[in-house]
């Protein structure tokens, strides 16, 4: 068995113990229950809790067979096998999110889990999120689903590659500056988001910037 099925596993894996613990989160909920915090870590949004013990579940497994799906559409199938591992890094960071935050916010409407701070958690969790895609970004191959698909990193596997790897940088210091909010104040977190757009903007704007450079050259001139 390859890495990348043993990563799928894994996913798998997590998929059950979100549909265990939505079992048990049922049973020892209130009714009504909080379902958003604002960036101080205030409650500011409530709901049942039959919508939040089965939405992100569902959520989930829908993700995880999305994942799954993607690859037998797209034109560039063919190019999965290259990076079939960093793929499956791809879906089992995003599925152990998700359930690492299903489980904090339901807790968080318990004694156990009351005092938590949802404010410093999610930016930690957002911070390995993104450091483990940037690690994995540059290992990605030119599809139409995965990665920075944008007309022009898709008009040559050179673009792509680089795009790529001055994403993965990107993506690695956005996830650093979500880790230094988790020590800051609520109010900084506009700037923390701004941050991270422009961090992420940046492989975007560097594709184009190498599309026109590709075109210039003679063998491209009129494609």
């Amino acid at each position: 068995m390859n890495k990348g099925k043993r990563l799928d596993i894994l996913s798998m894996m997590a998929i059950v113990v979100m549909i265990i613990l939505s079992f048990y989160f049922y049973k020892v909920l209130p009714d009504q229950v909080i379902s958003h915090w604002n960036a101080q870590g205030q409650a500011d949004d409530y709901s049942s809790k039959t919508f939040i013990v089965v939405f992100m579940p569902l959520l989930t497994i829908g993700m995880y067979l999305l994942f799954s799906f993607l690859p037998k559409i797209d034109p560039k199938r063919a190019n999965y096998p290259q990076f079939d591992t960093a793929y499956s890094w791809l879906k089992i960071s995003i599925i152990f999110f998700m359930m690492i935050m299903y489980f904090v916010s339901s807790a968080m409407n318990l004694d156990f889990g009351r005092n938590w701070q949802i404010n410093k958690i999610m930016p930690a969790l957002m911070a390995l999120l993104f450091i483990v895609i940037g690690w994995v970004l540059p290992k990605i191959k030119s599809n139409w689903f995965a990665g920075i698909r944008t007309p022009w990193t898709l008009f040559s596997e050179e673009i792509w590659d680089k795009t790529h790897k001055l994403a993965g940088k990107t993506f690695m210091l956005a996830g650093l500056i979500f880790l230094v909010f988790a020590f800051l104040p609520g109010e900084y977190f506009i700037y923390v988001i701004v941050g991270v757009i422009v961090m992420s903007f940046i492989p975007v704007v560097y594709s184009y910037m190498l599309y026109r450079k590709i075109r210039k050259t003679p063998e491209n001139m009129g494609k």
